[in-house]
């Protein structure tokens, strides 16, 4: 057995024993889509997912009609939303691609499993679907990793816009002093009691008296009364 061989060997055991890594999702999403949520009538859900105690080291790309959406790692798994359909899933594996068929329903979900197996120098790949009873108590074992959407998986209905009412033209503003006038009641002026009524009340002798007890008067002012009462 030649030593090319031998390490061939060694680099492929040690692949197969270590851990790989992948980006993992929101624990929010994962706990989420452990639900189990049916999906819309027009779309179906998928769930592909890895438990394989072979191969921990390796990183698998999966992907759906021909577009890679993530790599795998052991005890994970991807979600994806399809469009009712055919649709081929395929797994890199040693040397090439190994592909299933999916016939998609909407309103269904699916549950596909990849499983490492062991290849001439690493691990190689393969999909197989298993029933929904199978498919949920590994998932619930695995945790959420990012995948890429598939393209022309039906983008969510953007939220409607709420119509917005025309503005109405703002009332003019009144001057100020305006304002205050109409708001508040203008009070009347008592009209001034002509001379000879108040002449005519209180004799003359008593008006000149009370105005001889004004206070303060001036010389103009008490001449302006005087004459008011003595015409």
């Amino acid at each position: 057995m030649s030593k090319n061989f031998l390490c061939a060997i060694a680099i492929g055991l040690a692949l197969l024993s270590g851990c790989a890594s992948v980006p993992m999702a929101p624990k929010e999403r994962d706990a989420e889509l452990k639900t189990f949520k049916a999906p819309p009538q027009d779309q179906a859900a998928l769930y592909i997912y890895r438990n394989s105690m072979v191969g921990q080291a390796l990183k698998k790309g999966v992907s759906i009609d021909g577009k890679m959406i993530g790599e795998t790692a052991n005890n994970v798994y991807f979600y994806q939303l399809l469009s009712p359909g055919t649709h081929t899933l395929a797994t890199e594996s040693e040397f090439s691609d190994n592909a299933i068929s999916l016939n998609a329903k909407g309103g269904e979900t699916y549950f596909a499993r990849q499983a490492i197996k062991m290849g001439a120098f690493v691990g190689g790949a393969k999909l197989e679907m298993v029933t929904a009873a199978v498919g949920r108590k590994e998932v619930l074992r695995s945790q959420l990793a990012i995948s890429t959407p598939v393209s022309g998986t039906p983008a969510p209905a953007a939220a409607p816009v709420p119509a917005v009412a025309a503005p109405t033209a703002a009332p003019v503003a009144k001057p100020l002093a305006a304002e205050r006038a109409s708001a508040q009641p203008v009070a009347a002026t008592p009209a001034r009691a002509p001379a000879a009524a108040v002449a005519s009340s209180k004799s003359r002798a008593q008006q000149l008296d009370e105005l001889a007890k004004i206070p303060g008067l001036s010389y103009e002012e008490y001449q302006r009364r005087y004459r008011l009462i003595t015409q």
